[in-house]
């Protein structure tokens, strides 16, 4: 059957490729014969004298090309009417006045000499009526270019994809020629101050596209002779930016790091507010059915905080030790504080049972990291470090092996730095890039989306990836989500292996309403013809199928900049040499060697760390 329908649509495209042809040749005659039939009707033979010439010289004259140019029998010579013969002998002295009949091609000279060459002309001009036969041929090549051109769909309204050289052609023109390029892209400064969202999975091409952002990024900061020099803030969980983007003067920050930053919690709070902030930020709930342990937990921690400071005991062994000690010790040192500070003892109270249990348990499992920061102290100040001007970069290196144990400690520090962000004037010339890698590692911060929001204005440009919006969604809720991923006016989408973000990105991506051209085919069997019809009907669909997200090869991405159509780029992979170790582990006493872990932290100790320009700040609570 498959065979039979194929035969009968052939033959209807033959039948119609034929009437089409004959169609042609049909405008092509017509052109013709009104060419002609205009050209003699408007054209007046005369004689070199001036005299009409008989219309019947005319008619003979084109009747002669079916004449033999030498014919034998008389009676198929022409007869030579007297008007020519006048002309005879001027036109050949082989012939006079008084012959009577002429060869067929003897008699066409004749006549074309007596008309001065006007025969001759309108006879070229006949010949160039056979030029009709071009639009004959114009008009095929038309309908069959025409019906190859037709597009199958047309585009009615909603969301574009659009090629690459236009979508780099608007955003040329939108930057004047400054921003950040990846191969002919270029994202405009005012874009980048808007945030930029990449995602994708392992191995897609995230790597090789924030290397070369950041790459460019430090050239500025290079270059730059502002008061304001732009600063980079780096979340890295695997190293790589430490080895390909770690420079002598930067900031490396993991506690299990060889080259940490000595530091202390002490040095990023003078005021009540500030100590409220840091208690808040360490302790947020990670769903609602926890909150209560985690703000009692955090009321501790203020109070215990308040206790080192006024008792001066601003180390981090101090921190450690007040913390791990028992319910008792605690609750004596508090009841040390003044009256309107001693909130934290209605969650130790000695009947408490259980819940005081879970809240200390609360508690001990936030501040577990402080254990590995024992012996670190030092004088840097990552608030001093967001608010003042420095080409010091800053690397919080959370290492995949550690994360899960430093992701509090990572919070707390990102929430400090974008808390500090959100209190400082606003500059537009200011440029402070957070570039974070896989940012769903990072617990849940009150402050991100504010930053989001307002950071614009502070000079702050937010460089995010992931791989998905799973942990995201998890720690901020879906409302969140949905501010979170609003407030990214730049987005690449590489290859995305989870389907609910695939769905999720399509969504954002848009849809569009498009016009398709649909074929119909019918057959009539008893008179065996085909027969086929088109019809066109509108659809609603999305630009960019989920499927399709997940299907991208590596390093490709669509990407949207603002409001403006999408793009799919090919992403430049070019690669970053590795100058760096990506983690140097510090030194710890063996378990299974008679040493002390202060003897350990000794050690660690005569590590040469990087020298800072921040001082140690004073407290004033």
């Amino acid at each position: 059957m498959a065979n039979y329908e194929a035969e009968n649509e052939f033959v209807f495209d033959l039948k119609k490729m034929v009437q089409l042809i004959g169609r042609g040749l049909q405008i092509g005659v017509i052109l013709q014969i009104f060419f002609c039939g205009c050209m003699m009707y408007f054209t007046n033979f005369y004689t070199l004298s001036g005299e009409t010439i008989n219309y019947k010289v005319t008619i003979k004259y084109f009747m002669a090309y079916a004449y033999p140019d030498n014919p034998e029998p008389s009676m198929e010579a022409l007869d030579v009417e007297p008007q020519l013969r006048q002309y005879a002998s001027a036109f050949d002295n082989r012939i006079s006045e008084k012959t009577m009949q002429l060869p067929g091609n003897w008699y066409q000279e004749l006549a074309n000499f007596t008309s001065g060459g006007k025969y001759e002309h309108v006879v070229l001009l006949l010949k160039c009526s056979f030029f009709s036969y071009i639009l004959s041929l114009l008009y095929i090549w038309y309908f069959i270019d025409k019906s190859k051109s037709r597009p199958i769909e047309e585009y009615m309204r909603g969301s574009k994809i659009i090629s690459q050289k236009k979508f780099d052609g608007y955003w040329q023109a939108q930057s004047k020629g400054s921003g950040i390029r990846i191969g002919t892209t270029i994202i405009p400064d005012d874009m980048v101050t808007k945030h930029i969202l990449i995602l994708g999975t392992t191995g897609t091409g995230k790597g090789v596209l924030i290397n070369q952002m950041i790459e460019q990024i430090k050239k500025k900061q290079a270059n730059s002779v502002s008061e304001l020099p732009p600063k980079i803030l780096f979340y890295d969980i695997k190293g790589e930016f430490v080895q390909k983007h770690y420079q002598a003067g930067d900031v490396i920050f993991n506690p299990f790091d060889n080259r940490c930053v000595g530091w202390s919690v002490f040095q990023e709070f003078t005021t009540e507010p500030e100590l409220d902030a840091i208690s808040k930020a360490l302790f947020l709930a990670p769903s609602k059915t926890n909150v209560f342990f985690y703000d009692s937990a955090s009321t501790i921690f203020r109070a215990g905080l308040l206790y080192l400071v006024r008792n001066k005991k601003t180390t981090n062994d101090a921190l450690w030790n007040f913390f791990s000690a028992d319910r008792d010790t605690i609750v004596k040192a508090i009841k040390t504080l003044p009256d309107g500070e001693r909130d934290a003892l209605k969650f130790l109270s000695a009947d408490g049972g259980e819940t005081t249990a879970s809240v200390l348990a609360t508690l001990m499992q936030q501040i577990a990291f402080f254990k590995n920061l024992r012996g670190l102290d030092g004088d840097f100040s990552f608030r001093a470090w967001a608010s003042k001007p420095t080409r010091q970069n800053v690397f919080l290196l959370n290492i995949a092996e550690y994360s899960k144990a430093f992701a509090p400690l990572m919070t707390m520090i990102m929430d400090l730095m974008c808390r500090t962000m959100l209190s400082l004037p606003d500059d537009l010339h200011r440029r402070v890039y957070f570039i974070l890698d896989e940012i769903g590692t990072l617990d849940k911060m009150d402050s991100l989306i504010p930053l989001e929001t307002v950071g614009r204005s502070k000079g702050v440009s937010l460089i995010c990836a992931s791989q998905d919006f799973g942990q995201i969604a998890e720690k901020y809720g879906k409302d969140n989500l949905q501010t979170f991923i609003n407030n990214f006016n730049t987005n690449f989408y590489f290859r995305l292996n989870d389907p609910k973000t695939a769905r999720d990105i399509a969504d954002g991506i848009g849809k569009q309403q498009v016009k398709r051209k649909a074929e119909n085919h019918s057959i009539n069997v008893k008179e065996d013809t085909a027969n086929k019809s088109n019809n066109e009907q509108e659809h609603t669909e999305y630009l960019v199928m989920p499927e399709e997200l997940q299907q991208l090869p590596v390093g490709t991405a669509y990407c949207r900049i603002s409001e403006y159509d999408i793009t799919k780029l090919k992403i430049p992979q070019k690669y970053m040499e590795n100058k760096n170790p990506a983690f140097i582990p510090r030194k710890f006493a063996s378990l299974f060697e008679d040493k002390q872990i202060e003897q350990d932290v000794e050690e660690n100790n005569q590590i040469n760390l990087p020298e800072t320009s921040v001082k140690l700040r004073e407290f004033k609570i």
